[in-house]
């Protein structure tokens, strides 16, 4: 119950930053490498920056399931928002990720925004 209350929560925390925009639910697809690389993209950056600020131990971390995703229009830029369960590869841990990802026209992906939940 906990863990699903932190869950909500950590979603609705997140998420809200899109609620003004124009968003649409993703249907994650493992074999569409445009949302792959997107979300790998991110998530690598994510987890540099959270290792970074001592939010995650220092490990190989690999998303193992898309929990959620949504595409938004915000300022004319795509944004992707990603929720995933991740996991390291020195100590089993897991956490859940909250990912902000933008693309730019030029093709750019940059991490805009992430939360992550130790479990």
């Amino acid at each position: 119950m906990k863990f699903v209350l932190l869950l909500v929560l950590s979603f609705a925390a997140i998420f809200g930053l899109a609620s003004a925009s124009n968003c649409t639910t993703i249907q994650w697809d493992p074999s569409n490498q445009q949302l792959v690389n997107i979300l790998n993209t991110g998530f690598q950056q994510a987890v540099a920056e959270a290792i970074q600020e001592g939010k995650i131990v220092n490990c190989a971390w690999n998303w193992t399931q898309v929990m959620n995703g949504e595409t938004c229009i915000t300022g004319g830029i795509p944004n992707y928002n990603f929720g995933v369960m991740a996991d390291n590869n020195c100590y089993q841990d897991d956490a859940l990720f909250n990912l902000f990802i933008n693309v730019f026209n030029v093709g750019e992906i940059e991490l805009f925004a992430f939360d992550v939940l130790p479990m």
